[in-house]
């Protein structure tokens, strides 16, 4: 026989368990009923004091951290739903490029992977060779920087790899020298120009705002002040005065 303990908080007199309340129970024997003497198989109800219930409950200090953990793991169980409430996992985050991308990569929405180095920031470079903002280097011109450049703060020779790749540029922009090697997608259009003569993109590596985002800042301040000028190829250090900028 299977014993079955009932608390009961409020401790009563035994009732007969044939008792139905409500309804004739004269046919019940007349007979006091005591519930420690009965050997039927009817479920027997201890009856217990509050102290010994009391001990019987866990500490509140675990019910807590029970309730705790609980709430954790439903929280980790919800999930966002798209807009026919289907479960989706969030994207993982892209590295972004530090430097602006090119206009050919900018429009197609491709990934960008020119490299732009300063070879040498100072104010004299502003003065240096003509009076343009933003200026390609010739060869000579190249040569000479290269050489006072290497004077100067020196050259490293993976610098000078880079520098000597016949799709390397050489820039003059605001008050720095800068090495630009061309996109991989610019320099593949490059060559099939090279191939097409009546290719209407000629595959060069273009940045119409800038190469770094602070010259990029500072070209839009000059350019706002001068709305004639279109391109940062126009802007001269007349420009950059008028802009209020300090030579």
């Amino acid at each position: 026989m299977t014993a079955i303990n009932y608390v009961v908080k409020n401790a009563h007199k035994p009732m007969h368990p044939l008792l139905i309340p409500g309804r004739d129970n004269s046919y019940l024997p007349q007979t006091k009923y005591d519930p420690f003497n009965d050997s039927s198989d009817i479920p027997r109800v201890s009856i217990m004091s509050n102290t010994d219930i009391i001990h019987l409950l866990p500490p509140i200090d675990t019910m807590k951290l029970n309730e705790a953990a609980l709430a954790k793991t439903v929280s980790k169980k919800k999930r966002k739903l798209s807009y026919n409430n289907t479960l989706y996992s969030m994207p993982s985050k892209r590295k972004q490029r530090s430097g602006p991308s090119c206009n050919h990569c900018r429009a197609k929405k491709t990934r960008c992977d020119a490299e732009i180095t300063v070879l040498y920031q100072d104010k004299s470079i502003i003065k240096a060779v003509n009076d343009k903002l933003f200026y390609i280097l010739n060869e000579e011109e190249q040569e000479y920087m290269i050489t006072m450049i290497s004077k100067k703060v020196g050259i490293s020779g993976e610098v000078m790899d880079l520098i000597e790749e016949s799709s390397s540029y050489i820039i003059k922009q605001i008050d720095k020298i800068i090495l630009l090697e061309p996109c991989t997608c610019c320099c593949k259009i490059r060559n099939r120009v090279d191939i097409d003569v009546n290719a209407e993109f000629t595959g060069d590596c273009t940045f119409s705002s800038g190469l770094t985002r602070k010259d990029i800042t500072t070209f839009a301040n000059v350019m706002r002040r001068c709305p004639k000028k279109t391109f940062i190829t126009d802007l001269t250090l007349f420009d950059y005065q008028e802009a209020e900028y300090i030579i």
